[in-house]
């Protein structure tokens, strides 16, 4: 799967979907050093790629539902 990159408050956000667990993952990059990866809390699990905007000072994630298809957002900082 493609991974999505955006940048946000002066730092790189990689967010990617887990092989296994399909649950979306997030590793930031401040300049130095990446963060590694960490799963960002959800209720469901994806089987795309998520796009994302910054809009009002927040990153959304948008991503499709494996059970339902349904389109799903998850606010981010």
């Amino acid at each position: 799967m493609a991974l999505a990159a955006t940048v946000f408050n002066k730092q790189l956000y990689l967010f990617g979907i887990g092989v296994n667990d399909k649950q979306v993952y997030l590793n930031t990059y401040n300049g130095l050093t990446w963060s590694g990866w960490a799963v960002i809390k959800s209720e469901g699990t994806t089987d795309v790629s998520v796009a994302h905007v910054v809009f009002n000072n927040k990153i959304a994630l948008f991503s499709k539902g494996i059970k339902d298809n349904g389109i799903y957002v998850n606010w981010y900082k």
